[in-house]
């Protein structure tokens, strides 16, 4: 209601000045009485007030849409009569179907993507592997283990990437021990530990598990290792510890500028440490956050320049038995 008197209140007044001024003039250059001009003018605002009435009968579903606080992306149709309300319902009609096409184009597009890059990723594996031959006949050869295992770590960044979009798709909630979990993560990276003479220091009880999926909290686990392990002094520890429900991986490194720490959870934010590492892709803490969120978890990150980084994973943990 409130609306349609807004809409309406030009026409209204501009109404009222108009029949101020005709009403003058007839007083002022006839005979007319008074009581038949203000007769007169009763009428017409009757005339105006049953106008006004059929225009919100019309309209009034238009102007209720209008001022709908909840409406939903498909419920744009109008109920109501009226030319006005016919062409905002074809209008709307057009402008839904040319975005519902959009919407399935961009999805297609997208199935596209992620199609394209799991092949592509499953497709460099095999040349990855001839590779891992290669360096096992050439012992030696320590910095072709070290771009071999950075390869193997990119292609899983860029496959996790890709399947990220489907994640409710492509998860399963099972029992996962942490320490068991935790130790064979550092298994798997045990030439990154070696190649930089770290010491992981594992403090996690065997008894204590989790409820979530096990191959996307390997991957968030694994990448907060990753990160400790790139940005870690050389012949350093980086510690494992659960304390209470918060998995916190501890290293003795580099650290995080104060003024790059709001923004390191950010799609390709690789701060003043990107500079220096120029392998930096800014999507491992993204996804990661992201992921949290989903498994209703949550992560957080503490720094200090030239002192280390602790990064926090805050899960729901029990005893086997409880």
């Amino acid at each position: 209601m409130k609306l349609f008197i807004h809409d309406h209140l030009l026409l209204i007044s501009f109404y009222f000045v108009q029949l101020a001024i005709i009403c003058f003039l007839v007083y002022s250059g006839t005979d007319i009485s008074v009581a038949l001009i203000l007769y007169g003018a009763f009428l017409s605002i009757l005339i105006l007030c049953i106008y006004l009435s059929v225009r919100f009968y019309q309209l009034k579903t238009f102007y209720g849409k209008l001022e709908q606080q909840d409406i939903q992306l498909n419920d744009w149709e109008i109920d109501g009569v009226g030319p006005l309300v016919r062409a905002q319902n074809k209008m709307m009609s057009t402008v839904y179907r040319l975005q519902q096409d959009e919407i399935q184009q961009l999805q297609m597009e997208k199935r596209r993507h992620i199609q394209f890059m799991n092949q592509w990723v499953h497709q460099m594996k095999t040349p990855v592997s001839v590779l891992e031959m290669i360096a096992e006949d050439h012992p030696e050869s320590t910095s072709l283990e070290q771009e071999i295992t950075r390869l193997h770590k990119g292609l899983s960044l860029a496959l996790h990437t890709a399947r990220y979009s489907q994640f409710d798709k492509d998860y399963h909630i099972d029992k996962v021990n942490v320490a068991v979990l935790v130790k064979k993560i550092v298994q798997e990276n045990k030439r990154l530990f070696i190649q930089k003479e770290l010491y992981p220091k594992i403090l996690i009880p065997e008894d204590y598990v989790t409820h979530t999926d096990s191959k996307w909290l390997s991957f968030m686990i694994e990448q907060l290792i990753l990160n400790a392990v790139k940005y870690s002094y050389e012949q350093t520890t980086i510690t494992i510890r659960l304390d209470q429900d918060s998995l916190s991986i501890v290293d003795e490194g580099i650290g995080i500028a104060k003024q790059d720490l709001p923004s390191v959870m950010n799609a390709f934010y690789t701060g003043s440490n990107g500079r220096l590492f120029g392998e930096s892709t800014g999507m491992g803490l993204y996804l990661v956050e992201n992921l949290a969120k989903k498994l209703s978890m949550s992560v957080e990150v503490q720094s200090k320049l030239g002192v280390g980084t602790i990064a926090q994973l805050k899960l729901h943990v029990k005893r086997k038995n409880e």
